[in-house]
């Protein structure tokens, strides 16, 4: 990294710590109320909490940057268990980390059931068409069997939309002759100039190039992403 750009990223890190810094308590005051009722919720056992115990000596910034990474995560192995209802502690509780520290353990990726959660704080509901509006959340409602509309048949032998398949067997031809880019970034606008260069101008969007991608650099390029 060039001085130039090191000294854009902090001027631009110190700019966001000073947008957090006067936000944060504002925030801190409005879900005070709500927060504390969730909280003694969870520490009376009426709702459970799944989440993910970090290993020993894992700080929470550890997990949250090796998850958000493109690499494979040496954290992917962690599943869900439930959250002990004695563990909860209100000072804990890191409501933008969603995590909860307590007695030398950490509990990430914290989840919880949605229908429970809406039972529990039930809010004001504005029925729109389809579903309605319990607080700030929308909640789909279930259509009955009779109404259901069954999904028309596409003729067989219809091509899919893009040439994945194609797109598979390019991917594995590039890497095998060393000139997949080592950035997943730089992949992900060489393929879909590779699609659009292919069928006529079309291309699918960025995100899906990207979860077909995933697994190609978790495999291949884990350790230089």
């Amino acid at each position: 990294m060039t001085k130039d750009a090191r000294e854009y990223h902090v001027l631009e890190g110190m700019e966001e710590a000073e947008a957090v810094r006067q936000w944060l308590p504002l925030l801190t005051a409005a879900m005070e109320l709500r927060a504390t009722e969730l909280f003694l919720t969870l520490r009376r056992g009426q709702i459970e909490a799944l989440g993910k115990l970090l290993p020993a000596g894992v700080e929470i910034i550890d997990f949250l940057e090796d998850h958000n990474s493109y690499s494979r995560s040496k954290f992917d192995d962690l599943v869900d268990s439930v959250i002990p209802h004695d563990f909860w502690t209100i000072t804990g509780i890191d409501w933008l980390s969603n995590a909860v520290t307590a007695h030398g353990n950490c509990y990430c990726d914290v989840s919880m059931s949605v229908e429970v959660l809406m039972s529990l704080f039930p809010a004001q509901r504005t029925p729109v068409d389809g579903a309605e509006f319990v607080g700030d959340f929308l909640v789909i409602k279930e259509p009955a069997a009779d109404n259901i509309r069954q999904p028309l048949r596409r003729p067989r032998g219809r091509p899919p939309a893009f040439a994945w398949e194609a797109f598979h067997v390019e991917v594995a031809d590039l890497i095998k002759s060393g000139r997949m880019p080592q950035k997943k970034e730089a992949a992900i606008q060489q393929m879909v100039s590779w699609f659009a260069s292919t069928q006529e101008g079309q291309s699918p969007s960025r995100s899906s190039v990207s979860e077909k991608l995933t697994p190609y650099y978790r495999r291949f390029f884990s350790d230089k992403n």
